[in-house]
């Protein structure tokens, strides 16, 4: 063996450990063996002994090597056993044949060095397993666990008029280990006009968070079901007497917002949603038409995220 190969290998099997054991043979066969095995391995990597065990114990080293002898031709048939992480025993044979003027001493040191080889072989090939695999670990999701948004909107209001604004607050948490969150969301909005509405809306649903090459932009997409109340009140332009009447709607919106994260755990949210809520509201005030909240309509919203 070259003397350089143990050097190159010895990386590999930092804290590789193999159990000798060559029955009958003498303390200074032993020595011979352990030196030989050491040469390879290390220091205290070697255990060499006189003793037949019943294998490899989990509290022994890994790998071990059993030594049988044949008298004619001298020959050294070794059995090598190593155990797996999952608790299994891998078992190979080498057999070692000497000549008739080999020393002893050289014999056993011959031994110690085949069993280092072996054990550096098998670290070797286990950690090109690793390399090579085709199965790595599952991928690990890193979108947040939970997410807490504080938004601001505007939007059409009546289909004559000036515009809604609104401010909302929406939490999502994310249960499994995917991007799929469950969201709740509550909003207040109103339109200042002469003709006063006002909105109260609460939303459930489910938000798929989407990551983008770009390491501070991320994508949300939302679903949810809305219930929204509609409240319109009007002042009497001669008597000052105010009226107001309401109407609950109900329906669907969906959501697809940009998510700029400066921070790990602050973002800065906008998006647009769609809505669709029946029935459509009418608002007439003495007779005459003052505009009409349609099924369909169309919000923009602004704001910021704390997650973790």
């Amino acid at each position: 063996m070259p003397t350089w190969l143990p050097l190159l290998l010895l990386p590999s099997v930092i804290g590789a450990q193999v159990r000798i054991e060559l029955p009958g043979a003498t303390p200074v066969e032993l020595a011979a063996a352990q030196r030989g095995c050491e040469k390879a391995l290390g220091r205290e990597r070697c255990s060499v002994t006189g003793e037949v065990s019943a294998g490899v114990r989990d509290a022994g080293p890994k790998h071990q090597a059993q030594v049988r002898w044949r008298v004619d031709p001298p020959t050294a048939q070794i059995r090598f056993s190593t155990r797996t992480p999952a608790g299994a025993t891998e078992s190979e044979s080498r057999q070692l044949t000497f000549t008739e003027g080999d020393e002893v001493s050289a014999r056993f040191e011959a031994i110690g060095l085949v069993v280092a080889a072996y054990v550096m072989g098998r670290s070797f090939r286990g950690e090109q397993e690793v390399a090579t695999s085709p199965r790595g670990p599952a991928p690990v999701d890193d979108s947040p666990r939970w997410a807490t948004d504080l938004l601001f909107g505007a939007g059409p209001a009546l289909d004559r008029g000036g515009p809604r604004l609104s401010l909302g607050l929406r939490g999502a948490f994310r249960p499994l280990n995917a991007p799929l969150f469950l969201m709740i969301e509550g909003a207040a909005a109103r339109r200042f006009d002469a003709v006063d509405v006002m909105y109260g809306s609460g939303g459930l649903g489910v938000a798929l968070w989407l990551s983008t090459p770009w390491p501070v932009l991320d994508l949300q997409v939302h679903l949810s079901g809305v219930a929204e109340y509609v409240s319109v009140t009007a002042t009497h332009p001669e008597t000052g007497e105010r009226a107001s009447a309401g109407r609950l709607r109900l329906g669907a919106r969906l959501g697809v917002e940009a998510l700029v994260c400066p921070f790990d755990n602050l973002c800065v949210v906008g998006g647009v949603r769609l809505n669709s809520l029946h029935p459509a509201v009418r608002v007439e005030i003495l007779g005459q038409a003052q505009g009409t909240q349609e099924v369909l309509g169309i919000d923009g919203v602004l704001g910021i995220r704390l997650s973790g």
